[in-house]
């Protein structure tokens, strides 16, 4: 079953890409893999349910690899955040036919899932970003990280650009050291340098609130948790607590007590504190305001 769920997905991805998400019915899809609507129905509600999957799928991918990188043993936090930029710049060169497919079709300024799910995508890469600069940089840079973030985010994305439409794909070892050194310049000499944007900037638009934002945080806590998994550093069961933890939030009516009682399990685990600290803070608010009305 999950073999023909992931046939589904491919010949989606495929497909979307070609032609557009919009022009690709669940016919186009089901005739390339061989099977009934029904076999589609039986993965999938719809053909944006579809997209979802394939967006969480894309994302945790992208993530996965250059979460896990940690380089040589005696490998620097530079050059450990130059491995992270290259492996972010060759998952998005892989992927990009795809975001230039859903940037054209579901710009941001729209009001609906896909959209909103490529929102939370931008903040979470702004957030993992923040958080390799200071490991890369340290301390001195924490006033200024959100800038800091942005700037990359910025030099990044105009190499993607220039790579798509004028240049041959470009050496991106040297060209993630060519990055981290510009951003090492900017960090050596912070003397002057006043922060522009407020920690934790998540792009100019209103941030997520309520329920969206806790389910925001609880991917991330995920996407955590199965890097840290993967390593070896957490076990199985933390995160299929996890995982249950992430799939009770995305219900329509969560049950208080089975997601309380999971934050306290994953609690007791040090190097989980920020994750689960900022989500429980998210989750008590939610509560104490769904209670009060």
């Amino acid at each position: 079953m999950a073999d023909r769920k992931d046939e589904l997905l491919e010949a989606a991805l495929h497909l979307f890409v070609k032609q557009g998400f919009h022009s690709t019915s669940i016919q186009h899809i089901t005739a390339a893999c061989g099977i009934s609507k029904g076999g589609f129905y039986k993965h999938f509600d719809s053909k944006e349910t579809m997209l979802l999957e394939l967006l969480r799928k894309v994302h945790e991918n992208m993530l996965h690899e250059a979460e896990n990188y940690q380089g040589t043993q005696h490998e620097s936090e530079f050059k450990r955040l130059e491995g992270k930029i290259r492996i972010e710049l060759e998952k998005f060169t892989e992927y990009r036919p795809l975001f230039q497919m859903l940037f054209t079709e579901f710009p941001p300024h729209k009001e609906n899932k896909i959209s909103n799910y490529l929102n939370r995508m931008r903040r979470f890469f702004q957030d993992w970003h923040e958080q390799s600069l200071l490991e890369a940089f340290g301390p001195r840079v924490h006033p200024y990280v959100s800038d800091l973030a942005v700037i990359l985010e910025g030099i990044m994305h105009s190499y993607l650009t220039l790579m798509t439409w004028h240049v041959s794909t470009l050496p991106l070892n040297q060209l993630s050291a060519f990055i981290v050194e510009r951003l090492h310049s900017i960090v050596k000499d912070d003397n002057d340098l006043q922060a522009q944007l407020p920690r934790g900037w998540a792009g100019g638009d209103e941030p997520v609130q309520g329920m969206e934002s806790i389910r925001c945080e609880a991917e991330a806590l995920l996407l955590f948790v199965k890097a840290r998994h993967t390593q070896g550093e957490l076990p199985e069961k933390t995160l299929q607590t996890t995982e249950m933890l992430y799939e009770e939030f995305k219900a329509e009516i969560p049950r208080e007590f089975l997601i309380d009682a999971l934050l306290h399990q994953l609690q007791h685990h040090a190097e989980l504190h920020t994750h689960t600290q900022k989500l429980s803070a998210k989750w008590s608010a939610w509560k104490g305001e769904k209670h009060i009305l």
